[in-house]
């Protein structure tokens, strides 16, 4: 499966769709844009897409951004559906944004083509 980068932004970043919902009850999702981010430890999921949901608090932990903060961060339980159709339950934080950040806790699952030049992604078969 191959995906366009969004030229939105400045340098242009690559997206996936991703379908985010309640680990439970299937019938609490919506569609999202999912942020490429190999910086990023976990995957993070809009505020907005957490109370909507009503996604489980499955704890807390600390984090240390980039700016070197370190603050106190609720983890919810989730289930994301990959382009793939392949679904996965794990736990995220939330962040203020529309879209969800794609951490290394599933990019690390994946074999991804970042092809910069050509402005695309792709999703390859697992081996």
């Amino acid at each position: 499966m191959k995906f366009d980068y969004s030229v939105d932004e400045e340098p242009a970043v690559a997206f996936i769709p991703l379908r985010v919902g309640h680990d439970l009850h299937p019938d609490r999702a919506g569609d999202f844009q999912a942020k490429i981010d190999t910086g990023s430890d976990m995957t993070a999921v809009p505020e907005t897409a957490a109370t909507f949901f009503d996604l489980r608090k499955a704890g807390e932990l600390v984090a240390e951004g980039f700016d070197g903060q370190r603050s106190k961060l609720t983890v919810y339980a989730a289930r994301l559906e990959l382009p793939s159709g392949e679904r996965l339950r794990l736990n995220v934080l939330t962040i203020p944004a529309d879209y969800v950040l794609l951490g290394r806790d599933v990019l690390n699952l994946l074999r991804l083509l970042l092809d910069g030049p050509a402005l695309t992604l792709e999703i390859l078969p697992s081996t």
